[in-house]
């Protein structure tokens, strides 16, 4: 399933750090048990962009605390839904981080930084709703 995901997002180049810098769920909260809505959709974008950066089933599910690679697997699923239309909000939240990492050169560092400046504004709104 992974492999479907980056044919369809176009992966060149990826880094693991971009996830965090645009997450407005703490680690704390995203490592936890618990079931709210935006913790869990947050939770599945962090696990597949780990699969995505080479991370093997079983190591992504360590990193967020799951008890094994079965809450990887349904995240993968839920990531191709949405890139498949089924879930047009979650698809936009998958391909703003997406656009950071893989679409802008060095060259373009103005837009990047512009881009990065304007997912962490939307996201600092997010968490003050």
């Amino acid at each position: 399933m992974i492999r479907k995901i980056e044919q369809i997002v176009g992966i060149q180049k990826k880094t693991i750090s971009t996830f965090w810098e645009v997450c407005p769920i703490e680690v704390e909260r995203l490592t936890s048990r618990t079931r709210l809505h935006e913790v869990v959709y947050w939770r599945n974008i962090g696990m597949v962009w780990y699969r995505l950066c080479g991370y093997k089933q079983q190591d992504v599910a360590k990193v967020f605390k799951r008890t094994g690679h079965a809450d990887v697997v349904w995240a993968e699923k839920r990531i191709m839904e949405a890139l498949e239309g089924y879930q047009p909000e979650l698809k936009r939240e998958f391909e703003k981080i997406c656009l950071i990492d893989w679409r802008f050169s060095k060259e373009d560092d103005v837009y990047m930084n512009e881009l990065k400046a304007v997912v962490l504004m939307e996201n600092l709104i997010f968490k003050a709703i």
